[in-house]
């Protein structure tokens, strides 16, 4: 493997090389995110509609009728359902970021058709991730624990070709000893998300604020969702795919050879040996440069 060509990365650099390939490969991902979120997200929405009624009383005033058991039901497998639509539309960016690591024309036909090849495979993982994450979430800090070694399994199945647990046994043995730096950098990104999601947020409740019934606050909601994340789930894509580059190149030498078997992409393609694109010359010199203030 090439290993020049990749070095270790601080949080602020994949940090950095996120927003750039965010940026310039916004397009590609935004359609990506979209394919997968917004059927998900009209399912979800009918979900909500069959589970929580809408009645009017004699003086006009609107109430929401409906068993408890129902509408927790509806909440729970909404919820779950986008989700996964954001697990299987963060694996198909993981296509178009490695293309634009690789300095890689990216097409988001290709990204679909990488992760539709392995849509059974992604799913088991998706799932596996979003179910056992939520049991431990039920006390917090295991929930926590457990997302984070986890948060490099999808990569390790799209580009190793782990399946089932043994991508969720890969990604611990990742994380393994960076632990801490992991969370930080995911921390920063999920944080930024965040507040992307809540000026979202204000601006569809604003707009909808004059609307009233259980019909309108669903399409509010719906176009909240979607739009929240076609705008923040390809940059959270892109910090994870690079922590697992960083990852692996820490414990292996993984270098960009490696990266281009992985995702289909003829390795002479690839940059030269000794540079390292997006990043340009470490300063102070490497090693330190590397040093992640995290660990």
């Amino acid at each position: 493997m090439q290993a020049g060509d990749f070095r270790p990365m601080s949080s602020g650099e994949i940090l950095n090389v996120a927003l750039k390939i965010y940026r310039r490969r916004f397009g590609v991902m935004a359609r990506l995110v979209a394919i997968f979120v917004i059927p998900v997200e009209i399912i979800a929405g009918l979900l909500r509609a069959i589970t929580v009624r809408e009645s009017t009383t004699a003086g006009g005033t609107t109430h929401l009728s409906g068993s408890a058991g129902g509408a927790f039901f509806g909440s729970i497998a909404a919820s779950l359902l986008l989700g996964l639509a954001i697990q299987l539309a963060s694996a198909a960016s993981l296509k178009a970021v490695s293309d634009a690591y690789l300095g890689h024309p990216s097409d988001w036909r290709e990204s679909f058709s990488f992760v539709w090849q392995r849509l059974a495979q992604v799913v088991v993982v998706g799932l596996m991730v979003l179910v056992l994450s939520s049991i431990g979430l039920l006390l917090v800090l295991p929930g926590v624990y457990l997302w984070i070694i986890w948060l490099v399994a999808m990569p390790a199945l799209l580009i190793e070709g782990q399946t089932g647990f043994a991508a969720l046994r890969r990604s611990r043995e990742l994380v393994a000893g960076r632990w801490w730096a992991t969370f930080g950098t995911y921390v920063l990104a999920y944080v930024f998300a965040l507040i992307v999601n809540l000026v979202i947020g204000t601006i569809i409740g604003a707009a909808f604020s004059s609307a009233s019934g259980r019909a309108a606050q669903g399409v509010a909601i719906a176009i909240g969702d979607v739009a929240s994340a076609v705008v923040t789930t390809p940059f959270v894509a892109a910090v994870v795919a690079l922590l697992y580059f960083d990852l692996r190149h820490r414990r292996e030498g993984f270098g960009s050879a490696g990266l281009a078997a992985g995702v289909g992409i003829d390795p002479s393609r690839t940059p030269q040996q000794g540079s390292t694109p997006w990043l340009g010359t470490p300063e102070p010199p490497y090693p330190e440069a590397g040093r992640d203030p995290w660990r």
